[in-house]
Parts: C-alpha cells; sequence; structure tokens
C-alpha cells in the first residue's frame, strides 16, 4: 500500500509544461520512445535550471522581455522546487499578456505539482478551450490521468483491473504479438498519439518516477506489436512498484521469439514459464537502462557546463 501511495502522490506533480524546449516535443518520434525506455531521458539537471534562472530573471525585470521569457522562467523555478515563485511569474504575464494558452497550461501544471487537482483540473481545461490542439493533444491525457488518480485514491485496488488509457490487461496480447495473429480482429485500438503523449510527458515533464505512466506506456506499445519497447518500459512499471507489470510483461516476454531463445538455452530454475521468459526480459531492460543512464549523466554534465560558460547558447535566446 506504501508503493501505491507514493505512485499516487508522484502522479499529482504530473508535468505538461510549456517552455523553449517543449518546441522539441514536435520532433517525436519511435526512435523517441526508445531512448526513454532505455534510460536516455535528455533530462535537465538542477545545476541547469538554475543557471536559466539566473540568466533569464533581469531579462524579465527590465520589462520589455518577450511573453516566452515568462514561461521560460516559470518553468525554470518550479523544476527547481520554487514553485509558488513559478505560479507568481505566470500572474505577471497574465497581467501583461493576458488570456494566453501557455499561461493557464503551466499554471495547470503548477497546482498539480503542488498536489492542488481541481486548481489544475480548471486551468487546465481553460487552456484547451483557448486552444484544443496545442501542446500536440498533451493536456487531455494529463486530465485523464488526474481523473484516474483521483479514482485509484478512493479505491486503491483500481490499479489492479484498469490503466488510465482504459486498455484491456488480458492475455490476448500474446495472441496480439504473434505474427500469425498480427491481424487479430479484436485487437483494441490505441489511440494514435497516445504514446506519444506519455513518451513526452516522462522526457519532458520529467514524470519518470510514475509508475501508472510507464504501465501504459508498456501496454499501448505492447499492443501496437511493439515487444522490446514495451518490456523496458514494463520494467520501469515494475521496478516503480506497480502489481501487474512483471504479469503483463511475461505475457509479452513469452511472445518474444528472441527472449525465448535465451530463455530455451538455460538450466530449468524451476521457475513457470512465464517467470523464466520475464526473468530474460528483465536482465536485458536493466543493462540496457543502466548504459543508458551513464550516457545521460554524462549528457547532463556537459549541458550543465554549457548553460554556465555560454548561458545564451545552451537557452537558444
Amino acid at each position: 500500500m506504501r508503493r501505491l501511495a507514493i505512485a499516487a502522490a508522484a502522479a499529482l506533480s504530473l508535468a505538461c509544461l510549456w517552455d523553449t524546449d517543449t518546441l522539441q516535443e514536435e520532433s517525436l518520434k519511435q526512435r523517441d520512445t526508445l531512448e526513454v525506455v532505455t534510460g536516455k531521458l535528455r533530462h535537465h539537471a538542477t545545476a541547469w535550471y538554475e543557471a536559466k534562472i539566473a540568466y533569464t530573471r533581469p531579462l524579465i525585470d527590465k520589462g520589455t522581455a518577450k511573453q516566452e521569457r515568462y514561461d521560460d522562467l516559470a518553468v525554470a523555478l518550479a523544476k527547481t522546487g520554487d514553485v509558488d515563485g513559478a505560479l507568481a511569474v505566470m500572474a505577471d504575464k497574465e497581467a501583461r499578456f493576458p488570456g494566453q494558452y501557455t499561461t493557464e497550461a503551466n499554471i495547470g501544471t503548477f497546482y498539480a505539482m503542488k498536489g492542488d487537482g481541481a486548481k489544475a483540473t480548471e486551468h487546465l481545461e481553460k487552456a484547451i478551450a483557448i486552444n484544443p490542439d496545442a501542446h500536440f493533444g498533451r493536456e487531455k491525457y494529463q486530465l485523464q490521468l488526474l481523473d484516474y488518480m483521483a479514482r485509484v485514491d478512493k479505491d486503491p485496488s483500481l490499479v489492479k483491473s484498469e490503466d488510465f488509457l482504459k486498455l484491456p490487461i488480458d492475455r490476448d496480447i500474446m495472441m496480439a504479438l504473434s505474427p500469425s495473429k498480427a491481424e487479430m480482429k479484436d485487437r483494441p485500438t490505441v489511440p494514435k498519439d497516445a504514446v506519444t503523449a506519455i513518451v513526452g510527458l516522462i522526457r519532458f515533464g520529467g514524470n519518470d518516477q510514475n509508475m501508472h505512466l510507464w504501465f501504459s506506456l508498456g501496454l499501448a506499445l505492447g499492443w501496437q506489436g511493439h515487444k522490446n519497447l514495451a518490456l523496458r518500459a514494463l520494467r520501469r512499471a515494475d521496478l516503480l512498484g506497480h502489481p501487474l507489470a512483471a504479469q503483463v510483461g511475461g505475457w509479452i516476454a513469452v511472445a518474444d521469439r528472441p527472449v525465448m531463445a535465451i530463455r530455451d538455452r538455460r538450466p530449468d530454475d524451476g521457475r513457470e514459464l512465464l517467470e523464466q521468459a520475464w526473468a530474460v526480459a528483465v536482465e536485458q531492460a536493466d543493462a540496457d537502462w543502466a548504459r543508458g543512464d551513464r550516457w545521460e549523466q554524462a549528457r547532463e554534465a556537459a549541458e550543465v557546463a554549457l548553460a554556465k560558460k555560454h548561458p545564451r547558447k545552451a537557452f537558444g535566446y
């Protein structure tokens, strides 16, 4: 139960922020999904955001900054833990540039980070009303997850029967992954923008500790037939305590021929077939994540050094 409580708290920090970096989301492709599920999250270090605050605040204090700079400063403040400061910057922006979609989107997310689901929903709905297609449709998934987490908070057992995308959680996923069943008529339709939305929330929102996002990402990828990507996403959900991740991972692992080939070369350790297949998948996923994490740490260190030495180049303004 403690893991579920921690996960519920983490979901309320779900970020769907909008600043200069958000424009990179336009280019999210399958390769970005591969990077995210193998530890290459491309997050910014706290020191990077601190340097961004020091560089951006004077631009705003001059009184002539573009509205985008307010978003850049507010997001950086929120990322360093000063959510109230971020809300104050958005209040200043609203006074100077009223009625902007990005203002409502950020305010909604800042309230979500504070754990105020009601105010978060209020402002996110305002953002959608201003521009339903902005942020690449991300807000609708944020609202969907906030609603799901509110229901899980009331009934923790819900996490064992439903994911926030409402995709089927059953053994049929094995048949859907089999080449001979590729045209399976009852294969569920995964919303076309769902994977991109979740990957964006993990990468750009910093929600890599949210087990529900990882589980739904794995489930969606599995039903789409992306076995290896699905297994790695489910492993993250498993490590974060999702009670169904290993079970679904086992279903997918036994449908993956390379995984089963490795499993068949090993002495029988007495475990059931699904457990053995999942154990092989876990080893591969963990090794990939460790390599990706080393890459991520080196990249963040280089990024911080650039931000301190050449802030304009680092931040793009």
